[in-house]
């Protein structure tokens, strides 16, 4: 269920902050500076501020026990899109002012000459997105609550619950839990430090 949760998430945050970055750097509108301050100020709101009407608005969805109403609410992440809007800013206009004369539409200047300039942010956002739904609690507990959709935090607590808390084999589980997070951030590393250090 995690690495569903989470696989869902992480490609979610890669796509949707993609295009509000992209949209937020390179283009123009009435009230755009707005926009992202919004946006940003979304940064300071804790998740036990929004949790409840977040839990009535998955409720009156009927996404309750499903996967979707996991995952749904963390899709867009305002980190995310501060992120991509801040690489996309460092993309030269040029370059997409010259794919426009040529006749290119927006999505395919953003697949063909932004994003490959984008890798390492893609790498450091996918790591996060991941990591941070991984170790999500709070929000699957609250929308969870049959044995077939608990995620990995859950699971340790439920073990915790059933087998009176045994420690060796609750940290033998914890340190399983790091695996996939530990075997994305290698398979990302070589972007990810080109990533940290331009951000």
């Amino acid at each position: 269920n995690s690495v569903i949760v989470s696989t869902a998430v992480m490609a979610g945050n890669v796509v949707f902050c993609t295009l509000a970055g992209y949209g937020l750097a390179k283009f123009r509108f009435p009230g755009d500076r707005f926009a992202l301050l919004a946006i940003l100020s979304t940064l300071m709101l804790p998740l036990e501020v929004t949790l409840v009407p977040t839990f009535l608005l998955v409720h009156s969805l009927g996404w309750l026990n499903t996967y979707q109403g996991i995952f749904a609410p963390l899709l867009v992440d305002a980190f995310g899109i501060f992120l991509m809007r801040q690489f996309v800013l460092g993309v030269p206009s040029d370059y997409l002012e010259a794919a426009r004369i040529d006749g290119a539409g927006e999505l395919r200047i953003l697949w063909r000459i932004v994003l490959p300039q984008c890798k390492p942010a893609l790498a450091v956002l996918a790591l996060f997105a991941f990591r941070d739904s991984w170790d999500q609690f709070l929000w699957p507990l609250a929308v969870v609550s049959r044995d077939g959709y608990r995620t990995y935090p859950l699971g340790l607590v439920r073990f915790a619950e059933d087998y009176g808390n045994p420690q060796t084999e609750q940290m033998a589980i914890a340190v399983m839990a790091t695996i996939p997070v530990f075997v994305l951030f290698v398979l990302l590393q070589r972007l990810l430090k080109k990533g940290f250090g331009l951000t």
